[in-house]
Order: structure tokens, then sequence, then C-alpha cells
């Protein structure tokens, strides 16, 4: 199982691109959770997106990401 946990602002042009690719990949192994950045940030993320990505309980990815492709290639990659 792959989980995917975006941290995300409204108006972060990167961010909704990230969510709609996301959002866009099929597969029962996968679970996506967006979080508002603005409304909950426990972690006090300053730079969006932020994106974890965990397997099997395990974090291959918890950062900034510089690329959509990067994170969508991990998550496929691990699914």
């Amino acid at each position: 199982m792959v989980k995917v946990t975006e941290y995300y602002t409204p108006t972060c042009p990167m961010c909704n691109a990230l969510k709609q690719r996301l959002s866009a990949i099929k597969s029962n192994n996968l679970e996506v959770e967006f979080i508002n950045a603005l409304e909950n940030n426990p972690n006090g993320y300053t730079s969006m997106p932020w994106v974890i990505i965990e397997k099997d309980g395990k974090i291959i990815l918890n950062e900034h990401p510089v690329s959509i492709g990067r994170v969508v290639n991990l998550v496929q990659v691990n699914l």
C-alpha cells in the first residue's frame, strides 16, 4: 500500500497541478490525502507543496519536491 499526503495552499499553482496529477492515478494500492496547510500544518512546513510518500509504513519521500514528475514517478514505481 502506498500513501501520499500532500500539504498544499489553495493559491499555489504547483500544489493544484500536483493534486490533479495524483487524483488521476487510479489504483487499489494507493491512498492520497490532501491537507490544506493554512488550516492544518502540525509540522510547520513552509514550502508548499510538501509531499510525504509512504510504502508499507516506510517513508520514501518527505520534502518539498522540485518537480511534479518526480513525485508521480515515485508513486507509480512503488505501486
